[in-house]
């Protein structure tokens, strides 16, 4: 399976590189308002009704993770590690700089060299917030298929060189 690893990989029929820049700008400007957007929201409940209303969003968004990987198991061809990854992989090249480190049909590990949604967490100075999207990756998984197995050790959003993501089947 050939990963994506950007837009043009997304989009081969755009051979104008301008236009590949263009679409790139505008996909980091929507994910700086969402991000944006999430941020103020978490932050003005939790101003008005204390940090349990900030933990109860922290809960909700974990469990809309677990449904995102129920909907990508309606969209699979199957239910292992490939499966799911042929399902994801398209929108994260979007928004992330990744190669894989490990490919086999069982165990994928990939490391991920930049993210558009952490770098905006980060330069809000909402990486508390930011977490939920990393923790969101575990949830996901086991929504798509709850015997795989995922595993992470750095992020980017707490300051590594990279996210580490391993996919791995029993």
């Amino acid at each position: 399976m050939e990963m994506p690893t950007g837009l043009k990989d997304l989009f081969p029929e755009i051979e104008n590189e301008e236009t590949l820049l263009k679409i790139e700008e505008l996909i980091r400007q929507r994910e700086a308002r969402r991000v944006a957007d999430l941020v103020l929201a978490v932050r003005t409940v939790e101003a008005e009704f204390g940090p349990q209303a900030k933990e109860a969003i922290h809960r909700a968004f974990l469990k809309r993770a677990e449904a995102e990987g129920q909907r990508a198991a309606a969209r699979a061809a199957g239910t292992g590690v490939r499966d799911f990854l042929t399902v994801v992989e398209p929108g994260w090249a979007v928004t992330h700089k990744m190669r894989r480190i490990v490919d086999t049909e069982q165990r994928v590990l990939y490391e991920f060299t930049a993210c558009m949604a952490a770098e905006e967490f980060k330069r809000l100075g909402a990486t508390d917030i930011g977490a939920w999207s990393c923790e969101g990756d575990e949830p996901c998984l086991r929504g798509f298929n709850p015997s795989l197995v995922f595993k992470r050790s750095r992020t980017l959003l707490h300051g590594d060189s990279c996210c580490d993501h391993e996919f791995a089947e029993p």
